[in-house]
């Protein structure tokens, strides 16, 4: 039997889904943030203010990553440097503006500069779009999750739809003969902003539990049953393609239904994971989770996620030999380029991302911070003495 045709390969075949437990986490944390903002403002926030830091949170990593996919031909050089790393580096030449404007996920693979920053484009997209559900979530949490639940059913319903009418596969298939037909399967049906947008909701609701309810105890029973509830359904779909990727035609039907469903469901599940380990149900999985060497490795993720392409594209254009496939083989490469993207990412992070982040919060953010202190001086002066405001100002300004 072919490596590919294995059962257990589908977790790799099938990763696609993998990436909305990182939207699932994003509006998780955006919404879980906002509400702490709005519950010391009165419940107020500064809008633009909000997608200001999110902007600038991500602009001058993305702009260096950029500057090095220029520099990097003047440094290095191999047998495939064309098929690999050329063609990267000309789609950037044309189309970097769209990179630093995050809408490069608008365009075709052919045309996008910095091909995985697109989940960046789709996450500030949706943060933008999401900030007046937080704000409405909060202001009315029943009417808030109401409005969420009937938005990513309508926008899974029409994902199906859509997926029935033009005949779509269900999800990207990586084994197929051509690799431009995986491109083309991603252009749209993965990093379209709306395939996302499921995930993205069940990451504000989440949010909005974990603010509400960060010490609830579950029943032993009750809760092992959801655990093996949760860790089933994720297991479910990602080995559920496994005929799929074997050549066997779906059900139009059945594949509509996987095409809209499958990627909130996964959000479902690991919404579970994440609630049940802050909420001190998580036991042995949240012990590891909260293992102390997570913590270096969380502050280099970004820098982490912003290089490994730029090895990959490197290493395989420098390549002298082609490469025996096997899971052996396959395992060494993932080592070999997870340590080599850590060591990048540790320089790049140390010379550049902390250094930037710290003027960031020590200019940049007190001038876009400056509505919230107002709202804050205007609530409390009335109440409190003017010795209180200006302490109170001065707290709120390092937010």
């Amino acid at each position: 039997m072919f490596t590919v045709e294995e059962l257990g390969f589908q977790l790799i075949l099938n990763g696609w889904v993998l990436v909305d437990t990182f939207f699932l986490v994003g509006a998780m944390l955006t919404s879980y943030s906002l509400f702490h903002r709005m519950t010391k403002n009165d419940g107020q926030i500064n809008v633009l203010q909000q997608i200001l830091n999110r902007f600038f949170r991500f602009w001058p990593s993305v702009a260096m990553t950029l500057a090095l996919i220029f520099l990097v031909p003047s440094l290095a050089s191999g047998p495939l440097w064309k098929e690999y790393f050329e063609v990267q580096l000309d789609k950037c030449y044309n189309n970097w503006w769209t990179t630093l404007t995050f809408i490069n996920n608008w365009y075709d693979e052919s045309q996008m500069c910095l091909l995985h920053t697109w989940y960046l484009s789709a996450d500030i997209q949706l943060f933008m779009f999401s900030l007046i559900f937080v704000i409405i979530l909060y202001k009315n949490p029943n009417l808030g999750i109401k409005l969420i639940i009937l938005v990513a059913t309508a926008n899974s319903l029409a994902i199906a739809v859509r997926t029935y009418i033009m005949v779509q596969n269900p999800t990207v298939l990586y084994n197929t003969p051509d690799e431009r037909d995986v491109y083309n399967q991603a252009s749209t049906l993965y990093v379209n902003t709306y395939i996302h947008l499921g995930p993205y909701f069940v990451g504000l609701i989440l949010g909005y539990y974990v603010f509400k309810y960060k010490t609830i105890k579950i029943n032993p029973f009750l809760n092992l049953f959801i655990w093996m509830s949760a860790l089933f359904g994720c297991l479910t779909i990602m080995l559920s393609t496994y005929t799929l990727n074997r050549g066997q035609i779906w059900d139009p039907i059945a594949g509509a239904l996987y095409a809209g469903l499958h990627r909130t469901g996964w959000s479902l599940c690991v919404a579970w994971i994440i609630f049940g380990c802050t909420t001190g149900n998580g036991g042995p999985i949240n012990t590891f989770l909260s293992w102390s060497l997570f913590g270096p490795l969380g502050k280099l993720s970004f820098m982490i996620y912003l290089m490994h392409f730029l090895v990959i594209w490197v290493r395989y254009a420098y390549n002298r030999q082609p490469l025996p496939f096997s899971h052996y083989t396959m395992f060494c490469e993932f080592l070999v380029n997870v340590m080599i993207s850590i060591g990048v990412s540790i320089a790049t992070h140390l010379a550049f991302e902390a250094p930037m982040m710290s003027l960031y919060n020590i200019y940049l953010s007190n001038v876009f911070k400056f509505a919230n202190i107002r709202i804050r001086q205007t609530s409390e002066k009335t109440e409190k003495s003017p010795k209180h405001v200006v302490n109170e100002i001065v707290v709120t300004s390092k937010l």
